[in-house]
């Protein structure tokens, strides 16, 4: 049993990682993505995945800037009901939810993850 689980740990690993060629002593891309990954199998899935997360910052960066032009014209208006009810709420609450998820996937953008090291395949149970 525990050789079982310690080959598809193995396949596991090959099946979801790769090591790129490392040029610059720390990163190899420093933004954009890897070409590799269209070698991949999970290209498809990891694609799809860049897609909706950017489609999802370009979208609240739209909003916030949608809201802030609503805001100009409250303050040219002197409408400061409208100002500080729709604009400054309506800023607080797009950001407080969509803008902390913003700021999520950035992190995960920014931050190197190996869930492997956290995890032990080779143990059988």
């Amino acid at each position: 049993m525990g050789d079982l689980s310690a080959s598809l740990g193995e396949e596991a690993k090959e099946l979801w990682q790769y090591t790129p060629l490392d040029i610059t002593g720390g990163c190899t891309y420093p933004i954009g993505m890897d070409y590799v990954w269209g070698m991949s199998s999970g290209r498809l899935a990891f694609a799809n995945g860049i897609k909706m997360k950017m489609s999802v910052i370009f979208g609240i960066f739209h909003m916030n800037l949608g809201i802030i032009v609503k805001g100009t014209n409250a303050m040219f208006k002197r409408n400061w009901p409208v100002f500080l009810l729709e604009v400054v709420g309506g800023l607080i609450i797009l950001n407080g939810l969509f803008g902390w998820m913003d700021i999520l996937v950035f992190s995960k953008w920014g931050l190197k993850l190996n869930l492997f090291e956290y995890l032990d395949v080779t143990q059988g149970d």
